[in-house]
């Protein structure tokens, strides 16, 4: 791996920051981002996954694609997926390397688009897995529901919520390992 420059990511860095010490503290050997945009969020994963793990990355456009190498550490395997969410030949593409341990949701945050990624890749985490969404906080942006999901979520499952002043907010589901 060579020494680049992060990406721009658009998460607060306080809020990332604490998801981030989860993701360290946990070391999954599968993880799945689910809505890259231009990689912010990616690097981080990539660039501080154990050896011998595996990323994946879904996107409709992975919009760094041609510096995605130059993050991947010696020992990581990066999988990209191009398409949406939504597609079901996508969602088997996807479904093809689960379980995961680590799903971050970051894609479209329409209230029935964000349920069915919810729906989706939730039920590809691995027992004992985590899934994490962003823009939990409740927004004025016409375009972002993904608070009402996470109500609903934080009454069904053992969660735990980053959230600073006047920041989108990062929503952690722990799911339960069977047994």
């Amino acid at each position: 791996m060579t020494t680049v420059e992060a990406p721009p990511m658009l998460q607060n860095l306080g809020e990332f920051g604490r998801l981030l010490d989860l993701y360290r503290e946990r070391q999954p050997a599968r993880v799945l981002e689910v809505g890259a945009g231009e990689g912010g969020t990616l690097y981080k994963w990539l660039t501080n996954a154990p050896a011998g793990s595996k990323v994946v990355a879904l996107d409709d456009r992975h919009q760094n694609r041609g510096a995605y190498p130059n993050w991947v550490p010696e020992g990581v395997e990066l999988v990209t997926i191009t398409g949406s969410s939504h597609d079901p030949d996508i969602i088997v593409d996807v479904a093809n390397h689960r379980p995961y341990d680590w799903v971050f949701i970051d894609a479209d945050h329409h209230d029935h688009a964000v349920r069915q990624d919810w729906r989706h890749f939730s039920a590809m985490a691995a027992p004992g897995g985590v899934v994490a969404l962003h823009d939990i906080a409740p927004s004025r942006d016409p375009t972002i529901h993904v608070d009402q999901l996470w109500f609903e979520l934080a009454h069904q499952y053992r969660t735990v919520d980053y959230c600073v002043r006047g920041g989108p907010g990062i929503g952690v589901v722990f799911l339960e390992a069977e047994g």
